[in-house]
């Protein structure tokens, strides 16, 4: 649980975050020359916003790379709040890593032989819509 609240205030708290990421997007809709809106537009960012279905589906498969390596291997005494941030910092670079991969090798060919085939079976297709589906819904 993020918060500490009593039970019955639970839903008008679940509300409000609600209202406030509400707000948040009509906000940056509304200032789009804002310093936040630039920050949204930086590379490395805008590249997790393209590769995150892959960062998505291999993240929860990506264990702390840390473990019990250290206490085993190294024989020390590392806080346990340490080895969970660090553990999250190297599994995330991780899994960015792997998704950028993924995108690379697999998802971003696939979608531009897509595209080339789209265009190969729309000249077999009907210029007129009453002979079947019409071209432009498939582009």
């Amino acid at each position: 649980m993020i918060y500490e609240a009593p039970s019955y205030l639970s839903p008008a708290i679940d509300i409000a975050i609600g209202l406030c990421l509400v707000a948040l997007v009509w906000w940056v809709r509304a200032n789009q020359d804002s310093v936040f809106v630039q920050a949204l537009e930086w590379k490395p960012l805008e590249h997790l916003g393209k590769i995150s279905y892959g960062f998505y589906l291999v993240h929860n498969f990506i264990p702390n790379p840390l473990g019990k390596a250290l206490t085993l291997y190294g024989g020390m005494s590392v806080p346990d709040s340490v080895k969970i941030t660090a553990g999250a910092a190297i599994g995330f670079v991780i899994s960015y890593a792997v998704a950028h991969m993924s995108w690379k090798y697999f998802e971003s060919p696939i979608l531009r032989s897509r595209r080339g085939l789209t265009k190969f079976f729309l000249q077999y297709l009907p210029e007129n819509p009453s002979q079947g589906v019409p071209r432009t819904e498939l582009k």
